[in-house]
């Protein structure tokens, strides 16, 4: 557990400020004084717990207020609670108990109207129980909702010469710490990217989409709290990190005001050259390093005038992956793996596939290749890149089951 100053890690998350405006809607914090300063708890999980919330709940609310709050539960002096309430939609009963499972969602139409199935419920139920917690909701059809996650609550002494000091990264130990913007979709991804982010020594703040990015980096510049730059996957829902670029640059927000970084498991030099011509100043290919991440945060820092040539990240070594990769995040990843075999499986016995079953295959085989590399499945990643754009270009009945077949069959010789 880290020693942790619970309520920044809570308003920090008030980034989501820029996408709750963006809709017309309150995005509300609410701190019980309570609280001891310093508990102590898992930054990063109670971090990925509440952006989760706080995503699902701006997402399924269209008029209204969203509340972010966090009190010693009033029953329990040792609980700690954090509710995350919406005026939105709401949940129907008989799919409260269901809603925490894995890669279940409320229904199939709210699904294509709002542009989600709610994947980060399990992942933040799980988190929850890590932390040795839970995570529960109440809800009532177009009322809205209200998830609480119970933590253990444990005061933390002040620390003076923390020995954690001496896990910050090389910038951060000469000056001020940078506030990067992580603009990733994978919830794998974007948990490794933060917390390498962190560990070398800096802030961070998510955007789930090129959308998301954009509001809150337009937003940040209007409110006088720019971000210091800016890690951009390329491919994402609703925009991807190419146009996002466009975009921010069409603002007026230059490099110099505002680096942008493009992250990416393509190295070709044709997706090089698209992330120079939308505005952006340097292209690292996934998987990323943690090593050679903090190298190029640190030359194009704000705070240097210093030009980065392009090189290849280091070889990973088998600590450096196990440092990083805990066994939760290698489940999610068995997870995905286990979902694309049986949809294709269920494809390839019946001999067709709709447009939302190639469209969903698709979206799976993206999800893994954007991760295989951390666990050390670079052939699968390659593999499943190639095919999930395939999907798309290539929509005949007889070239989605060739394609689908050849996956199949690479799965099952990585992992029997």
């Amino acid at each position: 557990m880290l020693h942790s100053d619970l309520i920044l890690p809570l308003k920090k998350d008030e980034g989501r400020q820029p996408v709750a405006r963006g809709q017309g809607l309150d995005l509300v914090l609410k701190i019980d004084p309570a609280i001891p300063e310093r508990i102590m708890i898992d930054k990063m999980r109670l971090r990925q717990i509440v952006l989760n919330l706080l995503g699902n709940a701006l997402k399924f609310t269209g008029e209204g207020e969203v509340t972010l709050s966090a009190a010693v539960d009033p029953q329990d002096p040792q609980t700690l609670t954090i509710a995350v309430k919406d005026t939105g939609i709401g949940i129907p009963d008989d799919r409260q108990e269901s809603i925490f499972g894995k890669f279940t969602q409320a229904d199939e139409t709210t699904a294509r109207e709002y542009g989600g199935t709610g994947l980060g419920l399990p992942i933040s139920a799980e988190l929850a129980e890590l932390m040795g917690g839970k995570l529960t909701v109440r809800s009532t059809p177009r009322a809205g909702s209200t998830f609480t996650l119970s933590l253990p609550l444990e005061k933390g002494a002040a620390v003076v010469g923390s020995p954690l000091a001496s896990d910050l990264g090389e910038e951060a130990r000469r000056g001020r710490k940078l506030t990067i913007l992580v603009a990733e979709d994978n919830p794998v991804n974007q948990e490794l990217t933060m917390a390498m982010v962190e560990r070398a020594g800096h802030e961070c703040e998510l955007a789930r989409d090129g959308l998301e990015a954009v509001d809150m980096v337009i937003q940040g510049e209007k409110e006088d709290r720019p971000f210091d730059m800016v890690l951009m996957d390329m491919q994402m829902p609703r925009l991807d990190g190419i146009e996002a670029t466009r975009t921010i640059r069409t603002a007026g927000i230059d490099a110099e005001k505002l680096p942008i970084l493009a992250i990416t498991a393509n190295a070709y030099a044709d997706d090089i050259k698209r992330c120079e011509q939308a505005g952006m100043q340097a292209h690292l290919a996934k998987p990323l390093r943690l090593k050679y991440l903090r190298a190029v945060i640190s030359e194009w820092s704000p705070l240097t005038d210093k030009t980065l040539e392009s090189a290849p990240p280091e070889s990973p070594t088998k600590e450096t992956l196990e440092q990083l990769v805990d066994p939760r995040l290698r489940a999610m990843f068995e997870e995905r793996l286990t979902m694309a075999h049986t949809a294709i499986d269920r494809v390839l016995h019946k001999g067709s596939a709709t447009d939302k079953e190639r469209n969903d295959i698709a979206d799976i085989l993206h999800q893994i290749a954007g991760v295989a590399a951390y666990f050390g499945q670079e052939a699968l990643g390659a593999l499943c890149r190639a095919k999930s754009h395939e999907l798309n270009e290539f929509p005949s009945t007889d070239q989605t089951l060739a394609l689908l077949t050849i996956v199949q069959e690479q799965l099952a010789i990585s992992f029997g």
